[in-house]
């Protein structure tokens, strides 16, 4: 599983953060309410639901 480059990509709660009053959301990219570990993951379940596992490339 090779993700997008990023400080919280694998992250798997909400990650936010402020600038001058407004918040954005750093891991929230495909879905409002979904982190994108977790959006990744769903959908890879879903295409392959037979794998058991899978390897995570870590830069």
């Amino acid at each position: 599983m090779i993700p997008a480059s990023g400080e919280f990509t694998y992250a798997t709660q909400a990650i936010r953060k402020s600038d001058g009053g407004a918040t954005q959301a750093e891991n929230l990219n495909a879905l409002p309410d979904a982190t994108d570990m977790v959006v990744a993951l769903d959908r890879l379940q879903a295409m392959a639901p037979a794998v058991e596992s899978v390897s995570l490339v870590v830069a």
